[in-house]
């Protein structure tokens, strides 16, 4: 399976409360006019500037094992060796919300309107992330239809740059994907162009098969470990998933 993917148009959101939490500042700072006005304008910069689009394409293991080998500089343990091994269905993705909302940003910091700017970055990131977890539930739902399952595995998306997976792993993934398609290409230090784009490989399998100890050579050097809220998000108590309105485009 391989797919080109869209977003209607009506169907980017945000919440305040994640931006502001985003942007590290208190919800009193918030609540004053100028937050609020220049809030209101980001958005609006948001619905008319960003273009998500993806390329999503399913692989088989030892495909991918070739992939994931890169150019061998992984961490020489890593939490998604032994995930892949338990691992029920596998597809390669980049997605991008467009080099428009990148040059808008930068257009808006050029011109001291921080705030707004600061706004918009951080509602483009969040909005990214959270597209992300709509391919996680759609490849999910995918993987249940073809294999006439009732329960849906559990999905979660791994990138190069994290957990032990060398970022120089962009180039063997995009060797394979070619998300030129879709306008995304790589820079020095293997950098995503347009900056607001992800890329990486959705594992599908049992809830528990993502659960790991931070144990591993990678961990030593996270400040957040951020991947607890990930696990739990597919371990923890079932909770409503949005629905997203991907359609299929021609690239």
């Amino acid at each position: 399976m391989r797919e080109c993917l869209e977003l209607a148009p009506d169907a980017i959101e945000v919440d305040q409360a994640s931006v502001v939490q985003r942007l590290g500042s208190s919800r009193t700072n918030c609540e004053n006019g100028l937050f609020q006005e220049s809030f209101t304008a980001a958005q609006g910069f948001l619905a008319a500037t960003a273009r998500p689009r993806c390329v999503v394409q399913t692989v088989d293991l030892a495909t991918f094992a070739g992939l994931y080998d890169g150019e061998g500089s992984n961490d020489r343990d890593t939490p998604l060796e032994v995930i892949l091994e338990r691992s029920e269905a596998l597809a390669l993705f980049v997605l991008t919300l467009g080099q428009t909302i990148t040059d808008t940003i930068r257009r808006l910091f050029s011109e001291h309107d921080y705030l707004v700017a600061a706004l918009l970055d951080g509602m483009a990131s969040l909005v990214a992330e959270s597209l992300v977890e709509s391919l996680e539930t759609r490849f999910g739902r995918h993987i249940a239809e073809c294999d006439g399952k009732s329960t849906t595995p559990a999905v979660l998306a791994y990138s190069p740059g994290y957990c032990g997976w060398h970022v120089s792993g962009q180039r063997a993934l995009f060797s394979v994907l070619k998300p030129n398609e879709i306008g995304v290409s790589l820079g020095a230090g293997c950098m995503m162009r347009p900056l607001k784009s992800v890329s990486g490989v959705l594992v599908a399998g049992e809830p528990e098969i993502h659960d790991f100890d931070p144990g591993y050579s990678c961990c030593s050097g996270c400040d957040t470990l951020e991947c607890r809220a990930r696990i739990a998000r597919v371990t923890g108590p079932v909770c409503a998933k949005r629905e997203v309105a991907w359609i299929c485009s021609d690239g």
